[in-house]
Order: C-alpha cells, then structure tokens, then sequence
C-alpha cells in the first residue's frame, strides 16, 4: 500500500506503472487522501522505500475485478460522458458518450490529467479540424476528438505497446485514427490545426519545437499532464517555439494549458 494525497496520485500511479506493477486499485483514505495497492509479481523492498508504502503477500487477487470497481461513470466538461465499457449506464441528454477501456496503457479518463485534457479537446477543437494526438495512450482522446467532429485525426506514441492498445480500443469503439509508433518528427509540416499531448512537461518542452511545425498558422495546441510546478518552464518553450497562451485551466495540482500557433 502506497499512501498519496489527490494531487499526487496520477504521478505515483504512473511511476509504479513504469516500475512494473501488474495492477492498481485506488482506495480512499481519511482526510481526502489516497492509498494505492500497487501488484508486483515479486517485492522489491526498494519500491517501499521509495514510495513509503508497505509489502503485503496476496494469495490470489483478481485486480482486474477490482480495478473495474473502482472506476465509476463521469461527466467531463460541458458535453462529454465517460463510462467504463464493462457498463451499460444510459448516456445523459446532450453529452457524447466515450468509453473507458481498463487496460496495459495510461488513460481511462479517470485520472485528472486525461479529463483536463479532454476538457481541452471539447473547449478548443473546432468541427473539421484535422487532429493530432502526440502519446496518444489508451487512445481516449483521439476517440474524443472524432466524436467532437475532427475531420480527420492522426495518433502516435512512443511505447508500441500504447499503440497495440490503442488501436485495439480505436477498433472496438469503431473510429478510425491514423495510428504510428513515433512521434511529432515524423509528422509532415502544417499537417493540422490542433494538437493535443497528454505527456510530461519534459517533453512537451523538448517537442515544442515539432509542435508549431506540424500545425498550422492560427492552429491550437492543448498540452496536459503536468503539475503547477512546471507551468512557466513550459509556457516559455512554447512561447520561444512561436506560439501565445490562449487558455488553462486546473484540477489539483494538474494543469493544462491552451496555445495559438502565431
């Protein structure tokens, strides 16, 4: 068991994903804080010293089960409705439903970073925009992007088993993506008018560059996935790349922040 506060957990999460946890289950705690019960195939008392949490045997454990248990359906932002796809809750009036596919990569809509990201989509996404969707994930925002009206939407990430996992969701909610194993460089020049990139701070900065590359003149750009701390690290390589702020918006400690290619 890991202990974490609301703002830190979709970090840890992620760090103990990359660390080799074969599941994570959420578990509130007193205060509004958390407690993430992390599997590993073996202990690594390392892990535990690292993350201050504590080694605990399992017999036999169906984290799948209890992973589905612990997600539950959401509204995100004015028109959107997520819902794991393992339940049939009716879509509420006026909102576009997206499933949320449990699965080997980073994002079901349940962590704050991935819903101000698709807040982003929603708000800053014009009908017929081409779409590109840098670290695409579990493929949840490209799905978003379509069904907000994109004329076309191109995905990638730099893990293939992301994109193994994403274009298995993108088959079975029946959108069709351009979908690689690469990133922004390989994208032709102003190949689109909006961008959205659900990674880390580090390299959305070292992608700001490729960034106002492969968009368009007045085309946006929606960056996610960092927390308060590295706002104006990447507010300035976006504006040295040539693009200005034209939103942000916050839950937590998590930010996303909205540019117009100049």
């Amino acid at each position: 068991m890991v202990p974490c506060s609301g703002e830190s957990k979709d970090l840890i999460s992620l760090k103990l994903w990359e660390r080799g946890a074969t599941g994570i289950v959420e578990h509130d705690a007193p205060g509004g804080d958390f407690r993430l019960q992390a599997f590993f195939e073996t202990p690594d008392e390392s892990l535990a010293a690292e993350f201050g949490g504590d080694w605990v045997a399992q017999e036999e454990f169906d984290w799948v089960e209890a992973a589905k248990d612990s997600l539950q359906p959401m509204l995100v932002g004015d028109r959107l409705f997520i819902v794991p796809d393992w339940r049939n809750d009716p879509t509420p009036e006026g909102r576009i439903r997206i499933d949320a596919h449990l699965g080997r990569a980073y994002g079901t809509g349940a962590g704050e970073a991935t819903r101000l990201a698709l807040i982003a989509v929603e708000r800053y996404l014009r009908p017929g925009d081409v779409v590109l969707d840098i670290g695409t994930g579990t493929g949840i925002l490209s799905v978003a992007a379509a069904r907000l009206g994109a004329r076309a939407v191109i995905a990638c990430d730099v893990d293939p088993e992301a994109v193994e996992v994403a274009a298995e969701n993108l088959k079975r909610d029946g959108v069709d993506v351009g979908l690689f194993t690469g990133s922004a460089d390989a994208v032709r020049s102003s190949a689109a008018q909006f961008l959205v990139a659900n990674i880390s701070a580090a390299t959305i900065i070292f992608l700001s560059g490729e960034f106002a590359r492969v968009l368009q003149a007045g085309g946006r750009a929606a960056v996610a996935g960092f927390l308060e701390h590295d706002n104006e690290r990447v507010r300035n390589a976006m504006t040295a790349a040539g693009f200005e702020e034209i939103g942000s918006h916050s839950e937590g400690e998590w930010w996303a922040l909205v540019f117009r290619r100049v």
